[in-house]
């Protein structure tokens, strides 16, 4: 009897130790056809075809997708074919009710004043890394009477039932700010916020500055009102927005007795220590090729052209590091990021926190934006910074690059201590 796990992308490496302990897979499957007959490297699974299922009526299946409308489709498929299966996202609380909690957690205490910075990431994007140092920065540097835990988006899929145990109802719950709110990035980011909401319906929750997007399609509607439900319920209750497009869907969504405030995105507040910099001749790209692009390949080409014939030595580069090394690497892999931006003379991204990056620094930086408008409207808070334009169109790259001030230095004019102060007053109820 072969057993398989259906979806070789994030849930299973996320999950990975679990799975393999309580599963131990032969073999994987994918729809993405890229993937078959190549070994995974995380895993060591090697990745086969759906078809490769057919006839095989004792198999047995995992499917290890986070995302819910994905699973069904999967589950369809697997009904069609009369193959037996079991969810993965369904069976964590059982996996995972003998594993111990790290030891950071293992302190917490009832006795203890603290705040607790819920679902920060363990996945491979920098930008949000760079949120949670920031974040982090922010408590230690304002809350020094509390005691600060940090509960990333894995730890409280495989712990929470263990973490509400510790916590009282005088305890601060602070949700990780970011873009994941919505309908697009429902596992592990919307849905994970909606099960906090439940799960502590009587602690003052603050959600950090996010955006938040639900497409124009049946799967948007639905979701936008599972959220209406969810957050509406929650008596209290404060959100965070980081531009204000998403200010006014919160506005419009949330009942009266849910406060909504409008705050820079946090990476904007972020003490940054001193970044080795030794700027070059080279333009580097950084450029979306998931679910948020808007830009086609087509376009993605023409800007590198451009760039060419403009005597730019391009170079390109990716806000995923490609492996999450863990919270106590954290900080280095953030900074060698920064670092390799800021040693750039020009940067082009349509990725938000790469234009944030390049901000912080002082990099000169032509930004376009993505599919949740999150770049333009997180734009308008650096607007009146000469060395970033942001460009709505493809016509206006090789205007919007002669106008940059290329000598800027870091940036030393962004100033958001007033938006510091503001936020300490929010979680302090003051």
């Amino acid at each position: 009897m072969a057993r398989f796990v259906f979806g070789m992308g994030i849930a299973l490496i996320n999950h990975w130790k679990i799975i393999k302990k309580n599963f131990n897979p032969d073999y994987g499957i994918d729809n993405d056809k890229s993937k078959w007959g190549r070994e995974d490297t995380y895993t060591n699974l090697t990745c086969i075809a759906p078809e490769a299922l057919s006839g095989q009526k004792d198999a047995e299946v995992l499917i290890t997708i986070g995302d819910p409308y994905v699973i069904e489709t999967v589950k369809k498929q697997l009904d069609d074919m009369h193959i037996q299966y079991k969810v993965l996202i369904q069976e964590i609380d059982k996996w995972t009710s003998e594993e111990n909690m790290p030891k950071r957690l293992q302190s917490m205490s009832l006795n203890e004043k603290k705040i607790l910075l819920f679902n920060t990431p363990e996945h491979d994007n920098i930008g949000d890394h760079l949120i949670t140092l920031a974040e982090l920065d922010f408590l230690k540097r304002y809350f020094q009477d509390y005691k600060i835990y940090e509960i990333t988006d894995i730890e409280y899929s495989w712990y929470h039932l263990k973490i509400k145990k510790n916590i009282t109802v005088n305890d601060i719950i602070l949700i990780t700010g970011g873009g994941f709110l919505g309908s697009l990035w429902l596992y592990n980011g919307e849905e994970n916020v909606r099960n906090i909401l439940k799960e502590y319906p009587d602690n003052k929750v603050i959600i950090l500055p996010q955006t938040i997007y639900f497409e124009k399609n049946k799967r948007g509607e639905k979701e936008l009102q599972v959220t209406k439900q969810i957050y509406n319920r929650h008596q209290n209750l404060i959100v965070c927005a980081r531009e204000e497009k998403s200010y006014e869907t919160f506005s419009q969504i949330l009942k009266p007795h849910i406060r909504v405030e409008l705050l820079p995105d946090i990476a904007l507040l972020y003490h940054i220590d001193s970044v080795k910099k030794e700027r070059k001749g080279n333009a580097l790209l950084c450029l979306r090729n998931d679910k948020e692009k808007v830009l086609t390949d087509i376009e993605q080409r023409e800007i590198e052209q451009k760039l060419v014939s403009q005597g730019w030595e391009v170079k390109k580069t990716s806000m995923h590091s490609g492996k999450f090394l863990g919270i106590d690497e954290r900080k280095k892999q953030v900074y060698d990021k920064l670092e390799q931006i800021q040693n750039s003379g020009l940067v082009v991204t349509d990725t938000l926190h790469c234009m944030l990056a390049a901000t912080i620094t002082g990099t000169p930086c032509i930004a376009f934006n993505n599919l949740s408008d999150k770049v333009k409207n997180v734009y308008k808070w650096i607007e009146k910074m000469s060395y970033v334009q942001f460009c709505d169109e493809i016509a206006e790259f090789e205007s919007k690059v002669k106008a940059l001030d290329v000598a800027s230095e870091i940036c030393n004019n962004i100033q958001f201590s007033e938006y510091e102060k503001k936020l300490e007053k929010i979680i302090r109820g003051i």
